[in-house]
């Protein structure tokens, strides 16, 4: 197999480590899809290395259709639904994809009938539909093998700790950074009680472990400080008691009497503050895995890229985490 050739779609900072992470590992990249601030420009003068001949454009179809990639690295929509429509025009370009959205790391029971139709497609049209990223190696992986030193388990909970700094302004609008704590308790519950990351990692869980999900809730709380905290991402300092992050908590019950539940903090730091992953195994014996000083911006994409080979051998459809291999180091990308 020759060098590996990848598009990548979305153009953010995710997108871009992404794209700079893949060029080191030899990949060549055939195509880049952005927004309108980028439209016109050169990638690699985007990434700051060196031209890359790849033009980026806001023509999805006309990338997808002349690149003759391998595969599509996504990182746009959030949600099932904002990322359906690009993940539709990679298949019906015939293009494997793999994307960071949350909810397309597990989407059968928040967008089953996207899901499914995706799945069909892509069937129909040979090629693999996937996502990766952080909850790959860091929550569901390590919570699905630590499992199996377990006799009896009575409750799986979980905390993710991010910082909010690392991610650009999109994320800081999206957890309310500098807002004041007024702004958040304007929401109504529905809004409160968003689909968020942790739900979709504790159902990815269920689903390797074999539960069956019967009833769960969620919300979302603001984070907020005594004293003011500089925030990079905003460029100035946020005063104390007005918002530097948000917690989005997850509970779920399963048939199997196993109750999984988790938090997602993603603030602005403060001093001793650490990225970091945690989870415990309540039962016989009870059991705990923790990684401090995570690096979870570089780790997200370095996940995805090492899932590549995965995906490209895979069969074709909608194919989630627990129909994957166990995630590795990738020597080679093809």
């Amino acid at each position: 197999m020759g060098q590996l050739r990848v598009v990548i779609y979305g153009v953010g900072a995710m997108g871009q480590l992404t794209a700079r992470l893949l060029l080191e590992r030899g990949a060549r990249i055939t195509g880049a899809i952005g927004r309108v601030n980028n439209v016109g420009r050169d990638l690699g003068e985007v990434l700051g290395v060196d031209p890359l001949g790849v033009t980026i454009s806001a023509d999805a179809g006309k990338v997808l259709t002349e690149a003759q990639a391998d595969i599509v690295v996504l990182s746009v929509g959030e949600t099932m639904e904002q990322a359906a429509p690009h993940l539709r025009s990679c298949v019906e370009a015939r293009v494997n994809v793999l994307s960071l959205s949350e909810q397309v790391f597990y989407p059968w029971r928040c967008a089953p009938a996207l899901a499914q139709e995706i799945d069909s497609l892509a069937k129909q049209l040979g090629v693999t539909v996937s996502a990766g990223g952080i909850q790959d190696v860091f929550w569901v992986n390590p919570v699905v093998v630590l499992s199996g030193a377990s006799q009896t388990i009575e409750a799986i909970e979980g905390l993710g700790l991010g910082n909010a700094d690392d991610y650009g302004p999109g994320v800081a609008k999206d957890v309310f950074l500098g807002e004041p704590i007024s702004a958040f308790r304007e929401m109504t519950p529905e809004e409160l009680a968003r689909p968020n990351v942790f739900t979709i990692g504790l159902e990815a869980v269920a689903g390797h472990l074999g539960l069956t999900v019967a009833g769960w809730e969620q919300g979302s709380r603001p984070l907020t400080s005594g004293s003011p905290v500089k925030s990079k991402v905003l460029g100035r300092v946020i005063e104390a008691g007005d918002v530097i992050g948000l917690g989005t908590w997850s509970r779920m019950g399963t048939e199997q009497g196993i109750a999984l539940s988790g938090e997602m903090q993603l603030k602005v730091f403060e001093e001793g503050d650490v990225e970091t992953s945690r989870w415990i195994i309540r039962g016989v014996p009870t059991l705990h895995v923790e990684t401090p000083h995570l690096p979870g911006l570089i780790a997200t994409c370095t996940s995805i890229i090492n899932r590549i080979p995965d995906i490209i051998a895979c069969e074709p459809g909608f194919v989630t985490i627990e129909r994957l291999p166990k995630p590795r180091y990738k020597p080679r990308l093809w």
